[in-house]
């Protein structure tokens, strides 16, 4: 696995759903974080999602997977390629 988002979705709630809610999603960071995967909360859902918003514990989580670097081939190099694909 290489990222996880992470989205609540909307359902009526209790206060005591929300915290048991929230030490489910510290739980999960925590679970991403030992396993060095990227961790990407998005919201915490609702019908007041602009006043509960994406913060958990004070911060945001936008975090992306590693995207590895690989280098172009050069035009010969493809022209190359190419032509040995239509001789096929």
């Amino acid at each position: 696995m290489n990222d996880y988002i992470l989205n609540k979705k909307p359902e009526p709630a209790s206060n005591e759903t929300v915290w048991a809610f929230a030490d489910w999603v510290r739980d999960i960071r925590a679970q991403c974080h030992r396993a060095k995967v990227a961790f990407f909360f998005k919201q915490w859902g609702g019908v007041r999602k602009k006043e509960t918003g994406r913060e958990l514990d004070d911060r945001t989580y936008d975090e992306f997977p590693e995207c590895p670097q690989i280098p172009v081939p050069g035009l010969e190099i493809r022209r190359n390629t190419l032509e040995r694909l239509e001789l096929v």
